[in-house]
């Protein structure tokens, strides 16, 4: 009588929200190579085996390749190390990081790795001339291990994926829908904290720039989430770039609107060297030209000028003269506006 592995052991896989669809194919191709194994008639567990250890090895290279990290060729501890690493620290909805998860996370690591060694042992691939016996205790720990990684490692694969800051960028750049919600979401999953420098910087600067375009889900939760709580949350680079992206269009072109004029020196206040941040941030607009949205409308850059009369009180003394040279690139009864335009 043989075996019936189905009764035994759950290879199920729930797709995650934001997984990307090329990822979700090769998973399912490698549990599809599972499920065959097992269903065999009798199961052939040494392919089983080796499906299991594939499917683990397959979601820890789309962790490396989804991080850039460069892979260790065919080392395969090293693929569940790297993407353990990356998957540990990972934020989002529903996921725990306590730490007593963290425990519990580590020691799935520790039996993931050891699938190659299991694998080596038991499982297809070698060639042997003798087929080893795979008894059900080796079958059902060694899939049963790959697939409790596997669904803790999807669960954060997708929520890495939805907080990928190159896709971010591109999406708040490209005209990605943006609801309410969804970019404290993708700010979360990103580990914006966690990101270098320059990468906060960039998306600062991204989210300033469409929050500009009128889209005011963006400016609340990107902008207005970042004055009453300037923190980890919004790293000081990421406001240092919502100040580059309010006064700037990405040709180089000043581009401040009514709604920038109003966060520019209330974004900079939250800066430790807010009279300095503000000086430099304004002093790279001088001689700069208008975009070509601004130089068309007029009304828009009355109602920037307006807000920075309002506001001109705000204006460190440092400032003050590039404040002044703005008001009068945006004014257009200056004289010379025009021609600069």
């Amino acid at each position: 009588m043989f075996w019936e592995p189905a009764r035994v052991i759950d290879t199920s896989l729930d797709r995650p929200s934001h997984l990307g669809d090329d990822v979700w194919t090769s998973v399912q191709t490698h549990r599809a190579r599972l499920d065959t194994a097992l269903g065999a008639t009798p199961s052939d567990r040494g392919a089983a085996i080796g499906a299991a250890k594939d499917l683990v090895e397959c979601i820890a290279r789309a962790v490396c390749e989804e991080r850039g990290e460069p892979s260790p060729g065919d080392k395969y501890p090293q693929h569940v190390t790297n993407a353990h690493k990356a998957l540990g620290r990972q934020t989002g909805e529903h996921l725990d990081r306590t730490s007593a998860m963290g425990a519990l996370a580590q020691s799935l690591r520790g039996g993931a790795k050891a699938l190659a060694e299991v694998r080596n042992e038991y499982g297809s691939g070698h060639g042997r001339p003798l087929l080893s016996d795979v008894e059900d205790e080796v079958l059902e720990m060694a899939v049963g291990t790959a697939m409790l990684w596997s669904r803790w490692a999807l669960r954060r694969l997708g929520h890495l994926q939805h907080g990928n800051l190159d896709a971010l960028i591109t999406d708040l750049g490209g005209g990605g829908v943006f609801y309410r919600g969804t970019l404290p979401g993708r700010l979360a999953a990103a580990n914006l904290a966690d990101q270098p420098e320059d990468d906060q910087r960039r998306l600062g600067v991204a989210v300033a720039r469409r929050a500009k375009e009128g889209t005011f889900m963006v400016a609340i939760d990107g902008i207005d989430a970042a004055l009453a709580r300037p923190s980890d949350a919004f790293p000081e680079h990421y406001r240092r770039g919502l100040l580059t992206g309010l006064l700037t269009a990405s040709d180089g072109t000043t581009s401040l609107t009514a709604q920038a004029a109003r966060y520019l020196p209330r974004v900079a206040e939250t800066l430790p060297d807010h009279e300095e941040a503000l000086t430099r941030a304004l002093a790279a607009t001088d001689g700069a030209r208008l975009n070509g949205y601004l130089a068309a409308n007029e009304h828009e850059r009355r109602q920037a000028l307006q807000q920075m009369r309002q506001d001109q009180a705000m204006i460190p003394a440092p400032a003050q003269a590039h404040w002044a040279r703005l008001m009068i690139l945006l004014n257009p009864d200056a004289t010379g506006t025009e021609s600069e335009t």
